[in-house]
């Protein structure tokens, strides 16, 4: 095991009589100089190892297993749940359809409203109508105003001549 060296040991301040020329050359010795590396060589022949990416058969029999478990299963619930998923549909539709019936209902209350006697008697009344009795013929009055009259003459004469009358 290696030691420490102490702090004198390693501070040289003038080279050793001892060492070789080539060496003197003042620099402290290296610390820790009796460490040793070692190699060695590790046989790892007789050892029996699983081939990389190598499933064993009971492995792949099990997986097998399980995928054949998770189809059956899946073959077996699918209608239920798509039976639930159409049920929930339905349910929303039921819906939606009795909101359209109350919106259909609100807005045929509205129109009968609109549309009831007293307001078409009122309305007649503030555009001046008239109520003809069955078979009278009522004529209108022409327009009293010029620059209609001009522009409904105007729009009649636009109009092509008949070949019987040239």
């Amino acid at each position: 095991m290696a030691t420490l060296p102490k702090d004198s040991d390693w501070q040289v301040k003038e080279p050793v009589l001892c060492m070789a020329e080539e060496e003197a050359s003042g620099l402290p010795p290296l610390p820790l100089e009796d460490v040793y590396l070692h190699v060695k060589t590790i046989d790892n022949s007789r050892l029996d190892r699983a081939r990389a990416g190598a499933v064993s058969p009971a492995y792949g029999r099990a997986l097998g297993l399980a995928l054949l478990a998770l189809g059956i299963s899946i073959v077996i619930l699918m209608p239920t749940a798509l039976q639930r998923l159409e049920e929930r549909h339905l349910l929303v539709l039921q819906a939606q359809r009795q909101s359209l019936l109350a919106e259909q209902a609100r807005l045929a209350a509205d129109y009968a409203g609109m549309v009831r006697q007293e307001r078409l008697e009122e309305w007649e009344r503030t555009n001046h109508m008239v109520h003809p009795a069955p078979g009278q013929v009522v004529s209108l009055a022409p327009l009293t105003k010029p620059a209609l009259n001009a522009q409904a003459a105007g729009q009649e004469s636009d109009a092509k001549p008949d070949k019987a009358t040239q």
